[in-house]
């Protein structure tokens, strides 16, 4: 039953979540524009859901065919929990660097001593997140602790943190600044 609902989960957090992303960063202007369409039959983003599908062919086929990929895989989850601890720490910190959209936001009303109930539990989220992250980096049985597998995970943080500056600038010299996405709400 756990592994059925794994198998459920990793839907959610892989292909629904990520392409998501790929939407936002088109619309952010960081990714082609082709990636955002959105089908007018289904009324979903079909082309982020299938650049992401047909990405993700080479890796099952490695699942299937290298016996070690599942062991450099594993920064797969190492990934999603920083995601999870910058995004506690966003959250935390939300109310201090975008005051305008927090309190335009309905989030606003809820206050813990008078501290946001946002950054009360944003630093809650940090401070356990971060830990785990830590036993995952350096708990052997967890199985992130090859210096391969450090490489994969830090190589695809460099790799997108390229892809990032390279967009922003090449948007930027059209006269656009992507900057201006992340100063608001997105809309849902």
């Amino acid at each position: 039953m756990g592994y059925i609902l794994n198998s459920h989960q990793i839907v959610h957090n892989c292909y629904i979540g990520m392409t998501r992303v790929m939407v936002a960063m088109s619309l952010d202007r960081l990714l082609p524009e082709w990636v955002s369409k959105v089908d007018e039959k289904r009324h979903t983003p079909a082309n982020a859901h299938w650049a992401y599908f047909l990405a993700s062919i080479p890796v099952i086929f490695l699942y299937n065919l290298h016996p070690g990929w599942v062991g450099l895989t594993l920064g797969v989850t190492f990934a999603c929990g920083y995601v999870f601890v910058i995004t506690c720490l966003a959250g935390a910190l939300l109310p201090y660097r975008a005051k305008d959209v927090y309190e335009s936001s309905p989030g606003a009303a809820y206050k813990l001593g008078g501290v946001p109930l946002v950054t009360v539990l944003g630093v809650i989220g940090f401070i356990f997140g971060t830990v785990m992250l830590i036993m995952f980096m350096f708990d052997a049985r967890l199985g992130l602790t090859s210096t391969l597998a450090y490489s994969i995970v830090f190589g695809v943080l460099l790799v997108s943190a390229v892809w990032y500056f390279l967009a922003k600038n090449a948007q930027k010299s059209r006269g656009i600044n992507v900057d201006y996405a992340f100063k608001e709400i997105p809309p849902e």
